[in-house]
């Protein structure tokens, strides 16, 4: 009885605190009537400041109906239709948001925030054609990354697979590590052809999001799933070329994608029988035969790729996968010495064992591993801003700067050695020096909310405070 008494309680408490919000956006509308003032802008700003706290409050249909008072005595208020059309979305009135955004696209037709909208209502109406035209009008108007995961979307369900593979790879600048990118982005590539890029996002998909989605498929099936035509799409490709080992590739990565490894099987097994060093199947049937406990196939596979491509740094990142996914690191590094004996003057694999040194966070022997790759190839930026990196993190600033730097002479546009000397730079406290770099990364397109984040930082420190206003609004661009 107690405990009941108690919700009786809280409850009474919550519809006072109801029914006093509502007194108050009553107690404005009157306000507004008895002035005789219909249209006042104050009293109408008052009104819309108050739906956008009861927005964020979550208490939409006192937001909206606020909306609404404003509306009907400025039926061309720009904010109060689009704040509405935003709280009719959240709460699944789409039609009646659609009618605010149709009314606010004649009003002010070049609103890119109504545009947006828009496009996503005729998306989730299944009117891919028209979401296309107002979501190319909203990155016309101002190009933001939620825009351009629309409009990838949208090219997904209209089958424009290059348009949307470059959609994602401009959203990837911004977040690299997007959950679900590679994957679309990879199944993209592969749809148009472009079959080597798509291995590329296959691998990229473990060391740039640390997440394995061929373990838990359903993870993965949220993101390509929702696609219908895709499937229906593959099946078409096998169709129309079924002697094509790239569209059996393609095929079995995006049934391995989905959870179905035999599936994947069959196809990545028969595009290695129209060409057996057909090398974008490879990678993925040898996680496939991971996925279905068969690992001494997979590792013939992986074997098969560096044995195909002994030079490529590629080759040793499925290798260094391969032990990643059967859970054996120690393996790995076992098999890239043996490698190193076989074959001492293959640069690649100091390379990768550098790189398995420093995720198991043996500094000293990756550092080891980084200086023999730079005696062994003095003009490889790989190996300096590797073993930059390590020193970085070893709080070892002048020799992670000297490392950077050069580097940077090797390439100036290997945005990793930016990175880390930017970072370097933040530990020393030379924000000018930071800032440098971080514009450099700005310049090469690198355009991580991080990365302007940072930046404005450093702008503050240097009492550039203009500027550091100027980054905060560049965040837009990912934020929209």
């Amino acid at each position: 009885m107690r405990a009941i008494r108690k919700i009786s309680e809280r409850s009474s408490d919550f519809d006072l605190r109801r029914i006093s919000r509502l007194t108050y956006c009553c107690t404005i509308i009157a306000t507004i009537i008895s002035q005789g003032v219909p249209a006042c802008a104050e009293n109408t700003t008052a009104m819309l400041n108050l739906a956008r706290r009861e927005k964020m409050a979550g208490n939409y249909f006192e937001a909206a109906g606020l909306c609404t008072k404003v509306i009907e005595l400025q039926p061309r208020n720009v904010d109060a239709l689009l704040l509405r059309e935003r709280v009719y979305i959240r709460v699944g009135k789409l039609k009646d948001a659609f009618n605010d955004a149709t009314k606010l696209a004649t009003i002010d037709p070049k609103n890119a925030d109504n545009l947006r909208e828009l496009a996503g209502l005729y998306s989730a109406s299944g009117k891919y054609t028209q979401a296309l035209a107002a979501i190319n009008k909203t990155i016309a108007l101002r190009p933001s990354m939620s825009a351009l995961l629309l409009r990838a979307e949208v090219n997904y369900h209209l089958g424009r697979y290059a348009d949307a593979a470059d959609d994602y790879s401009r959203t990837m600048e911004i977040f690299p590590g997007t959950q679900g990118l590679h994957e679309l982005r990879g199944n993209a590539f592969n749809l148009a052809g472009k079959y080597q890029a798509g291995l590329q996002d296959l691998v990229d998909m473990f060391y740039v999001t640390n997440v394995d989605t061929t373990t838990t498929p359903e993870i993965t099936a949220k993101f390509i799933k929702r696609y219908a035509n895709v499937g229906a799409d593959w099946n078409k490709a096998v169709s129309t070329n079924p002697k094509h080992p790239g569209v059996f590739c393609g095929r079995g990565v995006y049934r391995m994608l989905i959870g179905d490894f035999r599936g994947a099987l069959d196809d990545l097994t028969k595009a290695l029988q129209l060409d057996p060093k057909f090398q974008p199947a490879l990678w993925p049937r040898a996680i496939t035969y991971v996925r279905l406990g068969k690992l001494s196939q997979a590792y013939a596979d992986v074997d098969r790729i560096t044995s195909l491509s002994p030079d490529s740094p590629l080759s040793y990142r499925t290798l260094d996968r391969y032990y990643y996914l059967a859970d054996k690191h120690e393996q790995c590094l076992e098999d890239l010495s043996k490698r190193i004996q076989k074959t001492p003057g293959n640069v690649q694999l100091y390379l990768a064992r550098a790189r398995l040194h420093f995720v198991l966070e043996q500094m000293d022997l990756s550092v080891q591993d980084y200086t023999t790759a730079i005696k062994m190839k003095p003009s490889s930026p790989e190996a300096y801003t590797g073993r930059g990196e390590v020193y970085l993190s070893m709080k070892n600033i002048k020799n992670a700067l000297a490392d950077l730097n050069q580097a940077h002479k090797l390439d100036a546009k290997n945005t990793d050695a930016l990175s880390n000397r930017a970072m370097a730079y933040l530990e020393e406290k030379n924000y000018a020096k930071a800032a440098e770099d971080l514009t450099l990364l700005i310049q090469l397109r690198y355009k991580l909310a991080k990365t302007y984040q940072a930046r404005s930082e450093c702008y503050m420190r240097l009492g550039k405070n203009a500027n550091a206003r100027a980054d905060l609004e560049q965040l837009r661009w990912v934020n929209g």
